[in-house]
């Protein structure tokens, strides 16, 4: 769920950028939520605000991740008007 305030959506965004930092620097299962609250300057009703749980917060790290490299791969492509030259971008690219 897509918060709805300017600071909300500042809030999460924080939470996932520190988040994906610490996973991909300790682990997933070497990072706990205190580690992710005090990266964010966040209490623990900060973060619970947003996520029910670590599990929840890193599948929205994947999600969020993959929307970006989705949005990155679709603006390259479109430079190509020819599909078969998306798809050899996608492949060799």
């Amino acid at each position: 769920m897509e918060p709805k305030t300017a600071k909300a959506r500042s809030t999460r965004a924080r939470l996932l950028r520190e988040a994906a930092q610490l996973f991909s620097v300790k682990g997933y299962f070497h990072t706990t939520v205190d580690d992710v609250m005090a990266r964010a300057g966040l209490t623990k009703g900060g973060f619970y605000a947003h996520f029910d749980s670590k599990e929840a917060l890193a599948r929205a790290v994947i999600d969020h991740a993959t929307t970006l490299w989705m949005e990155k791969v679709a603006s390259h492509v479109a430079k190509f008007p020819d599909p078969r030259e998306q798809l050899r971008e996608v492949l060799e690219g």
